[in-house]
């Protein structure tokens, strides 16, 4: 009779590493901070374990982490961002062995070396003035094409720069690939500086100047879009080079009714116009000037209700601790302010945790900007503290941004164990003041500052999480984000100041490293009840699956 030896039968797991493909996504040269990407295909290779190691140069002082997301079944994306020049190798391992025998060796440069000892120049794109064809005058529409040597760059960060201000700009890409155009309208006369990045490197040498000239007693507006979006802020600005601003009328009507409007006088010619429109259709600015209509005026700008934004991404509902997080924005041609944020939830209960509150002013961020920020920004958390009556320790981290042509403030919020008043009730007092116009902040010179009605965003109590988004040529974003606690994790993103459908999204990150499984007994008898303890205190909220199948295949009841 045969018997079976104890231990058998034995599984025996065959792989082939020779049957992994490796292909670069990335382009040569690298530089410092651009990606290095490589997507590996496992289907032909078995069953295996997939995982990277990354060896940084010598030198290196700050880590580089490598980034491994599996696309789909036996397919994975490994990535990693360079942020010091030398040469970085990757091991990818299956089962503990290295693929193709060796490392993938890539160099990184501070800026794209030489291709020739003729080749002096570090531009990689060229700009040509194609709009208007002679020398610009103020309220003229420039149009600069950009020529670039590489069709795959994806992204190009500009900045126009007039006296040190920066200057409102749209750059888009054309059905060329390589080609894209720069467009702005200048209102004074002068020189302005453009300069354009990708990836943090420098596209042009030297910065492209364009000299603007004067012109005589015209009155100019820039910041008219065609198109606009419901519930999203238009700014005009109205310039009158031989006329007094308090010669300057603005009337915005839909139809026959007219729609609420306010005016800021920046200088003596220079007026704001702000306004927000609620309901789609046909617009009409009109614009006059000692009682005089303005050449082009009314203008006509169309107003559309809003595509849904959408959202998708495998991060959401459930990620595993330190992995990356990436998500797509999709904006169906859409153009807006697209904002995100991230919140670990699990830490919300800790008193070294502020909660971030934010409202905007109608005085812009270019009249504020020219205060010293230390004074300003003391003054701000002081008059905060004494309106909402609290002590001002509560109230930190004041800041400052541009959204949409209107500065917004921001700071955090913070509980403490001795308060005799909640962040809730202190909120409500905040929206309260602003929404009673009684807030009354000023600047460093008494002047006091307007709040808009309505424009306080109050972010949840949390630990902020670092999320990057990058604009794609399809104009829509990607996000990324990797998580380094467990827990609970809130994503808010906004387009255009207003939540997009389904906004807030939530994940819960996990580690399952964590899971801890207490002592199983060594003897198990057929038809007898057994048990075991599995704790995940520290391995997050997530469902847990077990499975106990037999030698013969049969699955084992289980009682959680």
């Amino acid at each position: 009779m045969p018997f079976c030896l104890t231990g058998t039968p034995i599984d025996v797991n065959i792989y082939d590493i020779q049957r992994i493909s490796i292909n670069a996504e990335h382009s040569q040269p690298v530089v410092v901070r651009t990606t290095v990407a490589y997507k590996v295909n496992t289907s032909q290779a078995g069953q295996g374990q997939l995982k990277v190691e990354l060896i940084q140069p010598q030198s290196s002082k700050n880590p580089c982490r490598c980034h491994i997301q599996e696309l789909k079944l036996h397919e994975y994306f490994i990535q990693y961002v360079p942020i010091e020049p030398g040469r970085y190798q990757l091991r990818v391992l299956f089962n503990n062995q290295l693929v193709q025998g060796k490392t993938l060796d890539t160099d990184v440069y501070l800026s794209l070396p030489q291709t020739s000892k003729t080749n002096t120049s570090s531009s990689i794109a060229h700009i040509q003035q194609i709009i208007p064809n002679n020398i610009p005058e103020i309220g003229d529409h420039i149009c600069l094409q950009i020529n670039t040597e590489n069709p795959s760059i994806s992204s190009i960060q500009s900045q126009i720069l007039y006296n040190g201000m920066s200057v409102p700009h749209k750059i888009e890409r054309t059905k060329d690939l390589h080609i894209w155009h720069l467009k702005f309208r200048p209102y004074v006369p002068g020189t302005y500086r453009i300069q354009l990045a990708h990836n943090g490197l420098s596209l042009i040498s030297s910065p492209y100047i364009i000299q603007v000239k004067d012109t005589s007693g015209r009155v100019i507006l820039s910041g008219l879009e065609q198109t606009l979006l419901t519930n999203s802020p238009c700014v005009i600005q109205v310039h009158a080079e031989s006329a007094s601003n308090a010669q300057i009328r603005v009337i915005v009507l839909l139809g026959n009714r007219q729609i609420p409007s306010t005016t800021t006088i920046i200088n003596d010619n220079l007026v704001r116009i702000h306004f927000i429109p609620q309901e789609p259709g046909i617009h009409t600015v009109h614009v006059s000037c000692a009682n005089q209509p303005i050449e082009g005026s009314p203008f006509s700008i169309r107003v559309e209700r809003p595509r849904a934004i959408q959202i998708s991404g495998e991060c959401f509902h459930r990620l595993r601790l330190n992995d990356l997080g990436l998500f797509r924005i999709h904006c169906h041609g859409q153009r807006g302010p697209i904002q995100t944020k991230i919140f670990n939830l699990s830490a919300g209960d800790r008193y070294d945790i502020g909660q971030t509150i934010s409202f905007q002013l109608h005085d812009t961020y270019e009249q504020l900007i020219q205060f010293s920020a230390q004074i300003l920004l003391t003054s701000f958390n002081i008059l905060l503290a004494t309106r909402l009556k609290v002590i001002q320790e509560r109230i930190r981290n004041v800041t400052l941004s541009k959204e949409n042509g209107r500065t917004t403030v921001s700071f955090q919020l913070y509980e403490t164990p001795t308060q005799t008043t909640t962040n809730e009730q202190i909120i409500q007092n905040l929206r309260h003041l602003i929404n009673n116009q009684i807030l009354n902040l000023h600047d460093p010179n008494r002047c006091i500052l307007n709040t808009i009605i309505g424009s306080v965003v109050v972010g949840p109590k949390g630990e902020p999480v670092n999320v990057k988004l990058f604009p794609q040529a399809s104009g829509d974003y990607t996000g990324e984000f990797t998580p380094t606690k467990i827990g609970q994790h809130r994503i808010d993103i906004t387009f255009a100041n207003i939540p997009v459908q389904g906004s807030p999204f939530f994940t819960e990150v996990y580690d399952p490293s964590q899971v801890r499984i207490g002592p199983l007994p060594r003897d198990i008898i057929v038809n007898t009840e057994n048990t075991f303890e599995i704790n995940l205190d520290n391995a997050g909220n997530v469902p847990l699956e077990i499975k106990i199948s037999s030698p013969t295949g049969v699955n084992g009841k289980i009682k959680k």
